[in-house]
């Protein structure tokens, strides 16, 4: 009982000369209350802050405790704090008061502890977000276009002419209108997809063709909108939605850095986008130095151009493969598009051969293209002259076999399971290259030879 007075008269005495601090314009507080689905243990209380931010600072004036942060599924970060009643405390209830910082702001609150009971509230920053216009994409429909936001916010609500269409993160189901929304994870990020049917069969009130004002809001910002005045044809219009922060120059350009490192490896276009325009943020930062600003541009525009090459690349890779199952892949509209992501894929390759991923697709794209019965492919031809030499028994007319590897025994054809592609006749040969290979083996050698995918004279002195 002794204890219990104390901390009553401590308390007491506490409470006259703390004073609860205003709600700051920049920050949104909602005072924890007690949660109708949760319960803590016997002696014990529990409060849990959740916020948009991940350093919130966050302790109470009757212990020592301090919210421990985990991260939800939501994305939101959650701050809890776990108070035990000591032992000989008679009452079932305790008051305390909340102290909760952020960058933006702080509050004090006062909140009355229960034994058993949980308690929840949220303290966010008002964040200040923008829309960034990306480059025009392709889009392989006729009478379609897409508008696609990207974001780190996982939660947007998004109106179309004050239709709305995603809600909390979640496409909206809508009907007498000609277009619909999707919204899926891409890597760390969510792509908010509005596909419009520019020539509806049937015609609504609610049709949109063109003059569209998109508004976007979320529980962690205020809304902003942004128009789309034109809607064409086969036309994708990408947009980045932001955080609008007071990072440094050095910390946009860390960021900037931290993204390219390693991108010669990836293949999603939103990755070559959000690249591009963190360069472009940096370049455009008000401590950008000036004779940095056009190397930052470049690098921006570097990526950019990427992104508008891969867009189109995986946007005519993901079609004919559908039409190849739909259709067959004899197709005249599957050829169509895989001679399409070919071209692209060259062109991608020759200004930039750094890029691994697209190049293992290319190989693959010239293979598929050279099977196609509409393809007219010119394969790289090597030719050349076949002899004896010493300690060769055996006829000059053997097999052929194509090898990625190294190989110099006979039993390494059935060991790798060896392709053959020709024959030596008349002590000469000649192999039109459908595949891309490394080495020749001629059957009985103790070596294969080297080649290179294009057309070339190889001339074999066989030895055993």
């Amino acid at each position: 009982m002794k204890l219990k007075k104390i901390i009553f008269i401590s308390l007491l005495s506490f409470l006259g000369v703390v004073k609860t601090t205003a709600q700051d314009d920049n920050t949104t507080l909602v005072p924890p209350t007690e949660s109708k689905t949760q319960t803590a243990g016997v002696d014990e209380a529990i409060i849990i802050v959740t916020s948009n931010c991940d350093n919130l600072i966050m302790s109470h004036s009757v212990g020592i405790e301090k919210g421990t942060k985990s991260i939800e599924s939501n994305g939101r970060y959650k701050y809890t704090i776990n108070y035990t009643f000591p032992e000989d405390y008679d009452d079932d209830f305790l008051k305390t008061q909340l102290q909760l910082r952020l960058p933006m702001g702080q509050e004090t609150v006062p909140l009355v502890m229960y034994k058993g009971k949980v308690y929840e509230g949220s303290y966010d920053e008002k964040i200040n977000v923008a829309i960034n216009r990306e480059a025009d994409a392709v889009y392989p429909y006729a009478n379609a276009a897409k508008v696609t936001f990207m974001s780190a916010f996982t939660n947007l609500t998004i109106a179309c002419n004050g239709i709305t269409c995603i809600e909390n993160g979640k496409p909206v189901t809508l009907t007498g209108c000609n277009f619909k929304a999707s919204a899926e994870m891409v890597g760390e990020q969510k792509d908010y997809a509005i596909v419009f049917n520019l020539a509806p069969k049937t015609k609504s009130s609610k049709d949109i063709t063109g003059n569209v004002a998109f508004k976007i809001s979320s529980p962690d910002f205020s809304s902003v909108q942004i128009e789309q005045k034109e809607l064409v044809g086969r036309t994708s219009y990408i947009f980045m939605v932001v955080r609008a922060t007071d990072e440094t120059y050095e910390d946009v350009l860390a960021v900037a850095q931290n993204k390219e490192a390693g991108y010669e490896k990836e293949h999603t276009s939103a990755y070559f986008a959000s690249v591009a325009d963190a360069y472009e943020k940096a370049s455009k930062h008000l401590q950008c130095p000036i004779d940095k600003k056009d190397a930052h541009q470049i690098q921006a525009n570097k990526f950019k151009k990427i992104r508008n090459h891969t867009n189109a690349i995986n946007q005519a890779d993901e079609r004919w493969r559908k039409l190849a199952d739909e259709e067959g892949f004899e197709s005249a509209n599957v050829w169509k598009y895989l001679n399409f992501e070919r071209k692209r894929l060259h062109t991608l390759i020759d200004e930039f051969p750094e890029m691994e991923y697209y190049k293992k697709l290319l190989r693959e794209i010239d293979y598929k293209y050279g099977q196609h019965p509409s393809s007219i492919v010119e394969y790289p031809v090597i030719s050349g002259t076949v002899t004896a030499g010493e300690g060769w028994i055996f006829p000059v007319d053997v097999d052929i076999y194509a090898s990625n590897i190294y190989i110099s025994k006979i039993k390494d054809v059935k060991k790798y399971n060896l392709k053959k592609v020709g024959t030596v006749q008349g002590g000469k040969y000649s192999i039109k290259m459908r595949e891309d290979f490394k080495y020749l083996y001629f059957q009985g050698e103790g070596c294969s030879h080297p080649v290179e995918h294009k057309t070339q004279t190889l001339d074999v002195v066989l030895t055993p």
